[in-house]
């Protein structure tokens, strides 16, 4: 994380942030996270859809803005806990395929709504 400067998200100050800095701390890596600026999209695609969606998830999102078609054969975000700790249990790649597979279609969505952004 060091080489980047800006970290973006969707929903992360209140998910993926807390949870990062509990892993560093954990570890007992120190990390100085006010050397970033954070863009969380999830703020963004309220300004935008509130009210004309029945809700802000990122599947929604995605889905509304064209960013991605619907997530048919997608493991739900939910599920991913469990899917990895049974990967770390057997180490059966049969568990962390849909897991990386899920992170690719975030990664491409978050970059198809940093159009959000400006609008």
């Amino acid at each position: 994380m060091p080489r980047f400067k800006v970290v973006v998200t969707y929903n992360g100050r209140r998910f993926d942030l807390p949870y990062l800095r509990s892993r560093f701390l954990f570890h007992r890596v120190p990390y100085r996270w006010e050397e970033h600026l954070f863009l969380d999209l999830l703020r963004h695609a309220r300004r935008r859809y509130r009210g004309w969606l029945p809700d802000c998830r990122l599947v929604t999102v995605e889905t509304a803005a064209g960013a991605r078609p619907p997530r048919s054969d997608d493991v739900p975000g939910a599920m991913v806990p469990e899917l990895y700790h049974e990967f770390v249990l057997t180490q059966d790649p049969a568990f962390i395929t849909p897991i990386l597979a899920h992170n690719a279609m975030d990664l491409l969505s978050l970059a198809a709504l940093l159009r959000l952004v400006e609008e």
